[in-house]
């Protein structure tokens, strides 16, 4: 037995995705956005273990309700209504579609719900970044792979040594389904428990995750990239990028440029060479 949650959100853009973002953490199945706001879909017993964020907090207006429905296939209903994806010279399609050779590069990605479909502006926002790196990635590291889509990218445009890493089992195990079909052979996916970078050992790391998180890997960010090595980071908001900014140039990372869409934003940083100061 499921429960859908309706979420009717005022107004609904951007407000949907920013919800859907939030929710990413909890044991949510899948969503749907729909004009008005939302449809997020979990198992029941698994209610036991939703914690909702305070709704008040933000600056539009959230209602919702919820109500028991039969087992049904949410990720085929999604699918159904999935777009292919475009951003610059990158093609992003499931595999029931037809990739588009007028791109540079057509990756095929699986939909399984995991977070990196090209549908929400941070996937692009970190896209168009790696794509418009002075120099292509030759070694580098996706911190929270979802679908594995940063890591395939980076390997399409030359990177040799890909390491992939997250928390979540569904999502390594969807990210290694769609290695396998765009034929990857330089990525190694990890769970990020078991993931140790060796200092000064990657020229490129991209992370597109929640901002509190983002701080815990600075550090090692830092630590793991080489002189004048580059950072791309995104999963949290515009009004947060000041706070990160002043947090990651405390462990020499330079900030060097920003791009935003929809209130979300994505940041690229420099490593500048030399001991971290915090």
């Amino acid at each position: 037995m499921y429960k859908v949650f309706q979420f009717t959100i005022n107004p609904p853009d951007p407000g949907s995705e920013i919800v859907m973002a939030l929710l990413e953490e909890s044991p949510f199945e899948s969503f749907e956005l729909t004009s008005t706001g939302l449809l997020a879909y979990i198992k029941k017993e698994d209610c036991k273990e939703l914690n909702l964020p305070n709704f008040n907090e933000f600056p539009f207006k959230v209602q919702y309700s919820s109500t028991e429905i039969e087992d049904q296939n949410w990720n085929a209903e999604w699918e159904a209504n999935l777009q292919p994806v475009s951003i610059d010279q990158v093609y992003l399609h499931a595999y029931f579609q037809k990739p588009n050779t007028s791109f540079r590069y057509n990756i095929c990605i699986t939909p399984k719900m995991s977070f990196g479909t090209g549908h929400h502006p941070t996937t692009r926002l970190m896209c168009q970044f790696i794509q418009q790196l002075s120099e292509p990635p030759k070694k580098v590291w996706d911190i929270g792979t979802g679908t594995g889509v940063l890591a395939i990218l980076s390997e399409k445009m030359g990177a040799n040594e890909v390491d992939a890493t997250d928390t979540d089992a569904w999502s390594l195990k969807n990210a290694e389904e769609n290695l396998e079909t765009n034929y990857c052979q330089h990525i190694q996916l990890h769970a990020s428990v078991d993931f140790t970078p060796k200092k000064n050992s990657k020229d490129l790391i991209v992370a597109n995750i929640n901002k509190n998180i983002l701080k815990t890997y600075a550090f090692e960010c830092s630590e793991t990239l080489v002189n004048k090595g580059i950072l791309i980071i995104s999963g949290f908001f515009e009004t947060d990028v000041e706070d990160l900014i002043k947090y990651m140039e405390t462990y020499n990372l330079k900030y060097k440029t920003e791009l935003v869409e929809n209130e979300w934003a994505a940041l690229l940083f420099i490593k500048l060479d030399g001991s971290c100061v915090a």
